[in-house]
């Protein structure tokens, strides 16, 4: 594959501040979560209420987890690929870009969708939560008969269905699209790139004077749920 085709996967990761800020905060929600679900998951305590917050528990931590090991890896253990700082037209700062290395791209590719598949899952949840409450004010007998524990566990399963469907197909056929260059780059072709990447194009907005490449695709920093 021709290095003039390639469109570089790279990715935007924290400043050490702010990196050293999410561990801390990913600690506390570990922490919190864990004592939630102690409590909630207790025979006496069970109810449809406390297993959406349980799983909303599960959902939080494994987000957080998953985003704190990627960021760390990306400034600490490929501290060597993350060596291109970008000013952007948009941003008051410059941000660092960690420009993935082939086969190592596509396995955090993965752990992205994956982590991205977890927060959808927690706002899901959170939804289920809320109609909960508001079927419980509207129609209280109605909720009574039907929100039950089993109801829950079903409702969060498909929440979790629902989250991995939007993520799972595109994460296998962009992962199968990724190919590698003489140097080790983490690439697409312009003939194969997916059309869903297309939303990380960010040539337009990234000051292309501090750019190697011709071209690149940026996946943003994370969010909590």
């Amino acid at each position: 594959m021709a290095e003039s085709s390639c469109n570089q996967i790279s990715t935007l990761i924290p400043e050490i501040s702010i990196l050293k800020i999410e561990l801390a905060l990913t600690l506390e929600i570990l922490l919190v979560n864990v004592c939630i679900l102690y409590v909630f998951t207790r025979k006496e305590n069970l109810s449809h209420v406390t297993v959406l917050l349980s799983c909303l528990a599960v959902t939080d931590s494994l987000t957080a987890v998953s985003t704190a090991i990627i960021d760390f890896c990306g400034y600490n253990v490929f501290h060597n690929d993350t060596n291109i700082i970008v000013k952007s037209a948009y941003l008051s700062d410059t941000v660092l870009i960690w420009n993935r290395k082939y086969p190592g791209c596509v396995v955090f590719h993965v752990l992205d969708d994956i982590a991205y598949a977890f927060h959808m899952t927690s706002i899901l949840i959170t939804t289920l939560l809320c109609i909960q409450k508001a079927l419980a004010i509207l129609s209280p007998m109605l909720a009574q008969t039907y929100l039950t524990v089993k109801t829950s566990l079903i409702a969060s399963t498909v929440a979790l269905c629902c989250s991995l469907s939007l993520f799972l197909p595109t994460t296998i056929t962009t992962s199968l699209e990724m190919f590698n260059v003489s140097n080790g780059t983490c690439c697409y072709s312009d003939q194969r790139v997916s059309k869903v990447l297309n939303i990380f194009r960010i040539e337009s907005w990234l000051n292309e004077s501090s750019i190697d490449s011709p071209s690149k695709f940026v996946r943003m920093p994370h969010a909590f749920g």
